[in-house]
Formats: C-alpha cells, structure tokens, sequence
C-alpha cells in the first residue's frame, strides 16, 4: 500500500473532538483543522506545519521537509457549491495539475441515467511550484467506501535532462553570416536514395549551425547579465561624468542590452507558440511562463502497460514504449479486404489521376512558402522559418 506522510480529509462527518483519536488510530504525530471542521490534515514527522490561511472553506498549511529546499504552501479546500460563495476562495490557486487514474472523481452512485459523473477533487498550483526541485504528480484512487476518489500526491526528484535534440530558432536569421552557413553546409556532398540525400544535408546544416550558434549567439541568458552589469557599471560613470562620451556610451550599452531583450523574447516566443501576441513591450515573462506550465504538463510520471498496470519507474517507462510501438508495427499486416465494398467510391477518374500526379515544383514552393514561420518543428528540429527563408 502507500505510505502516506500527510492526509487531508474533507467533510469528516464527525465531531472536531474526535479529532485526536482518529489521529491515534491512523498513528499520526500531529493534526490540524480548520474552524468549521470540514477540514483534517493528518501528518507525521519530519513533516513541519504552521497554519497560514484557514476559512470555513479551505485550510492553508506551510510545510518544511529536510527534503524541500524551500517551504512550501497547500491549500486544502473543501468549496461551497454556489460560484458567489467560493469566487474568492479561488484567488490565487492557478494551476490545475493533470491526474492519474479515473477521468472523475465523484458520482452520485445511482443507476442508468440518473448516474452523474463529475471531477470536483483537484490539485491547484501557482507558478512559484513550477520551479520547484521536486517533480509533483496526483493520481486518483479507487472510490471506496466514500463516493469521492482519494488524491495521492507524491513528490520525486526530477529527472535530470538528456542530450537535447537540434531545435532552429527563428531569431537565426536575423544575422548576416546565416545563409553563408546554410549554403556551405549545403553544398557538402551526400550519396544514397533521395530522401536520403535531403535527411544527410539537413543534418549537416542542422551541425552547422549549431556550432554557429555557439560562437554569435552563445548563451542567451548570460549575454544578458554580462549586458545588464556593463548598463549599472557604465550608470555609474555617468553619474561622475558629465561628458557627451559617457552619455553615448551609456546609449551603445543600453541599446546592446534592448537587443539582447529582444533576443531573448524571440526565444521564448517560439518556444510557448503564442500566435496571439504579435507586437507590444517585452512579453518574455508570459512567454517564459508558458513554457514552464507545458513542460509540467508534459511530465509522464507513469504509463499502464498492456496489463492494465501502472508503470512508474523511468526506466520502465521507457522500456514499455518501446514495447508498446514494437507490437504496433510487428503486427502481421491486414490482408482480409472483403469489407472494401462498403466504402463509397465517390472520386471520379480524373479526380484519382490529380491526385496520383507528381507536384510541380511550383506547387511544392508555393505549399511551403505558405507555412507557418512560428509553428512547431518538425521531427528533424526545423520550423517553418528555416525553409521560408534558406
């Protein structure tokens, strides 16, 4: 079973003096309530509390752990069910965090259509958590015996990253010494099938300007520091010296600073694929945090296996997608073809012989010219950007 460290209940249906001898019986250290009673939060050591919030609708604990490297706030919450009683409650509490298990966690327990199905347990974050060292996850348990599901939150140490895969950046272009690279690249030879030839050039341009990259771009984000200290320090020269020299010095620092801001919003912009913001001040902040809440979403904290169990070890993870893709595509092939009748032919002949015609290279520029520069890339790390303009 699991070992549980801290449990929240919500709507005891029991007396707050009880309170103690439910905690003797579950062997907890300690327990707090809120003041109507609607909410218990059982916990042991090394787990520390203090009460930092509590209504008649939630119960916000701030918790210290040895392996926390920061304190951290839950909201416990048990809402009223009108909007106008809880709209406040709600404030702060940003983030609802994908589960485990069942798609719902409450139902009425009736049958045939009067059975309702409903998720009203959640697990809420702020943006704050998304940093966190930890890697959170909730799954929804079994209901029983009550009609809502357990929420099991658990706490891991986050996987470290691997080797990371090439991504183009569309702010590449943006440098003169860009299609010089591209070219050269280009130009290497490579021998095989067609596609092959296509797959060898992209990956040698794809090396070059990963290399490229490393000497005009380097790190983003340290070019900015080295930016915002050469600002302060050429400020405070300014300050001393009146002279038209330091005035446009300072100018040259913070327009070389403006554009490693602008930089960095590209960046990130490209990263969050946000097609709603097009213009305006520095959105990097919203474009960072977007980012941050896909990856956390992203996270696979486990997968079910063909069994129909839950596998929560990285490395089994892993192991079960191989597994999963070699049953895919070692399936013996469909060679029965007696229900191909039942489809309608609808196409004419001249409409089968258009669409079995090789394109014309007209087609094929004006099809990719019209894609997406700021759409996703595709698996080779290229976006719509590079091939609208190399």
């Amino acid at each position: 079973m699991h070992k549980l460290s801290v449990v929240g209940i919500c709507e005891p249906k029991l007396s707050k003096d009880e309170v103690d001898s439910i905690r003797l019986r579950l062997n907890f250290d300690f327990v707090v309530c809120n003041s109507s009673g609607d909410l218990w939060v059982f916990f042991r050591t090394p787990f520390a509390s203090q009460v930092v919030g509590e209504s008649d609708q939630h119960l916000s604990i701030r918790w210290v752990h040895p392996q926390f490297p920061t304190p951290i706030i839950v909201s416990f919450v048990h809402a009223k069910c009108l909007v106008p009683d809880r709209q406040q409650l709600w404030e702060g509490l940003l983030r609802d965090r994908p589960a485990q298990g069942s798609c719902f966690t409450w139902c009425n327990n009736r049958l045939g259509r009067a059975r309702i199905w409903k998720r009203l347990d959640r697990l809420l974050i702020n943006e704050e958590c998304l940093n966190f060292s930890l890697s959170i996850s909730v799954s929804h348990l079994v209901r029983a015996p009550s009609d809502h599901a357990l929420l099991l939150l658990s706490f891991a140490p986050k996987l470290a990253y691997r080797c990371r895969s090439f991504r183009f950046l569309n702010v590449w272009p943006s440098k003169e010494r860009f299609l010089d690279v591209v070219k050269d690249a280009w130009q290497t030879e490579v021998y095989g099938s067609p596609f092959c030839v296509i797959w060898g050039k992209l990956k040698n341009v794809s090396r070059a300007l990963h290399l490229w990259n490393r000497h005009v771009f380097d790190d983003i984000f340290e070019n900015i520091k080295k930016g915002e200290a050469v600002v302060a320090a050429v400020e405070l020269r300014v300050q001393s010296d009146l002279s038209d020299e330091a005035h446009m010095e300072l100018q040259r620092a913070q327009a070389s600073l403006h554009r490693l801001f602008a930089v960095e919003e590209q960046f990130w912009s490209q990263k969050a694929r946000v097609k709603c913001m097009k213009h305006g001040d520095l959105n990097s902040r919203y474009f960072h945090s977007v980012v941050k809440q896909r990856h956390f979403r992203a996270t696979i904290h486990g997968v079910m296996d063909s069994r129909g169990e839950w596998v929560m070890d990285p490395d089994e993870i892993g192991q079960e997608a191989v597994n999963h893709f070699r049953r895919l595509f070692l399936a013996d092939p469909v060679s029965d073809f007696q229900l191909l009748y039942m489809i309608p032919d609808l196409s004419a002949e001249i409409d089968n012989v258009g669409l079995k015609a090789a394109p014309s290279l007209e087609e094929v520029k004006r099809v990719i010219f019209e894609m997406d520069g700021d759409s996703a890339a595709g698996p080779d790390g290229f976006s719509g950007k590079f091939f609208t303009t190399a």
